[in-house]
């Protein structure tokens, strides 16, 4: 819902279409057929593609640091967070692509504590080294805004 903007109205008159389901926790899944003609459509309109991706990834990433304290204290949280780790990923990657390193920073000790308390090191590891990997990478001197990474006085000198 948050996502989409879509609203309770819209939200229902897809449910009753077997369009989208509702769980008991509030979380909605979009029918597969239905997911790939929305891809479709908004890769059609780039500029509206980039927002919906950057609103997802916002949203899942909010979702994540709200997690750091529980994960290591209920179950539940545990459970919620793998039932998000489709979208988690998605919304990781997609900061990652576009620089968003403030918010990765800021995910970073939930996603970290996620993985260690579901025994998923290894993937944990990849994914994060992916990260660092893609950040370090030539070209990726500037934030999400634009800005430089490092200022003149702490970027680091090349040796030739």
């Amino acid at each position: 819902q948050e996502v989409a903007g879509a609203t309770p109205a819209a939200l229902a008159v897809l449910q009753s279409r077997s369009l989208l389901y509702s769980y008991p926790s509030g979380r909605y899944v979009l029918h597969a057929v239905l997911r790939r003609c929305a891809a479709a459509k908004l890769a059609e309109r780039p500029a509206d593609d980039r927002a919906v991706r950057a609103r997802h990834a916002q949203t899942y990433l909010a979702f994540l640091q709200q997690q750091e304290v529980r994960l290591g204290q209920t179950r539940a949280a545990l459970d919620e967070t793998w039932t998000e780790m489709g979208n988690l990923r998605a919304a990781w990657e997609w900061a990652v692509e576009q620089q968003w390193q403030a918010e990765l920073a800021a995910c970073l000790p939930a996603l970290s504590r996620f993985y260690q308390v579901a025994g998923l090191l290894r993937e944990g590891e990849a994914l994060l080294r992916q990260a660092v990997e893609s950040l370090a990478a030539p070209g990726s001197e500037q934030g999400p805004a634009g800005a430089p990474l490092h200022s003149p006085a702490t970027k680091p000198s090349r040796v030739a």
